[in-house]
């Protein structure tokens, strides 16, 4: 693996625990740079029979819920931040590529069918979802697992 280009990612931690409303919170880097976030369910919590990825449906965190297992019994339900819009450091190159692409078809589209005026070129770019971010939303989850209770 290469060394991941320079930015903001760099400074991220590979992994950091807390305890949020007694749940063990954890975050990740992986070996592409980009963030992961994972809630872990004991054996004796009522969510801890939601081992399908449709269980978590109706939660709403980044992405949406995309990891559910069982280790050392417990469950570990997650998301990441790789989707769509989401910068993952070392395919930047390629994503940025793959938005100026996507807007510029966008852009004919809109000529050709729509009215001409340009395309949000908000909807064309990439953010990087750090640390801070992914804390906060596995707070997000964790709030909404006392309110669906």
């Amino acid at each position: 693996m290469s060394k991941l280009p320079e930015g903001v990612w760099n400074q991220q931690p590979k992994e950091k625990t807390f305890i949020y409303h007694g749940y063990k919170a954890t975050i990740r880097q992986n070996k592409l740079g980009a963030m992961y976030g994972y809630v872990t369910i004991p054996e004796t919590n009522v969510y801890y029979e939601k081992s399908r990825l449709a269980d978590w449906a109706s939660f709403d965190v980044h992405g949406g819920v995309t990891h559910v297992s069982y280790s050392k019994g417990n469950l570990i339900v997650g998301f990441d931040a790789e989707h769509m819009n989401d910068l993952v450091p070392a395919k930047l190159e390629a994503q940025q590529q793959m938005i100026e692409n996507e807007y510029r078809n966008a852009v004919e589209l809109q000529k050709e069918f729509g009215s001409g005026e340009q395309p949000d070129a908000t909807l064309f770019q990439l953010s990087y979802k750090d640390a801070g971010f992914i804390k906060k939303e596995l707070k997000h989850l964790i709030d909404q697992m006392f309110v669906l209770e």
